[in-house]
């Protein structure tokens, strides 16, 4: 009797335990081309249809086939429901990466430069990136003829 009430115990809070520790997601879907209109509103780099994608748990990848082209080629979906439910989007440009991170929960959105010496490929995730403000971000994208313009919106921190 001791023993099934103890593997009922050890069951139920085995139970508790997963319920309340596994992170709460978005549904990937949500956040997909169907929520291109809400980034043309509020001047977030849009998911490209062609791209592929790839996900790990909670970390959607999309990212273009070219991998030669100079402009915006991944975004990053981040789908926890908490505080660091986000977007980063990559723009590979000529000597340098742009990076933008669209924070989901508090709208805050911050420009970031990379340094990229070489027109090697950078990791995103671990290299040394210096915020920066809409202009100069532009500057850059110009330079590398990308049409797209990040507005004062992103001049946060």
């Amino acid at each position: 009797m001791k023993n099934k009430i103890f593997i009922i115990s050890l069951a139920l809070v085995i139970a508790f335990v997963i319920f309340f520790t596994t992170p709460k997601l978005y549904n990937k879907d949500k956040f997909g081309i169907n929520y291109n209109d809400f980034r043309i509103e509020n001047n977030i780099p849009i998911l490209d249809n062609s791209w592929l994608s790839r996900n790990d748990k909670a970390l959607f990848e999309y990212y273009s086939v070219d991998t030669l082209k100079y402009g915006h080629i991944k975004k990053y979906l981040n789908l926890n429901k908490s505080k660091v439910g986000s977007e980063r989007d990559v723009f590979k440009l000529e000597g340098t990466t742009i990076l933008s991170l669209f924070e989901r929960n508090d709208n805050n959105k911050v420009l970031y430069k990379i340094e990229n010496p070489n027109n090697g490929s950078v990791n995103i995730f671990q290299s040394e990136k210096k915020v920066i403000d809409n202009k100069e971000a532009n500057k850059l994208l110009k330079v590398s003829n990308v049409d797209f313009q990040f507005d004062e919106s992103w001049n946060q921190e």
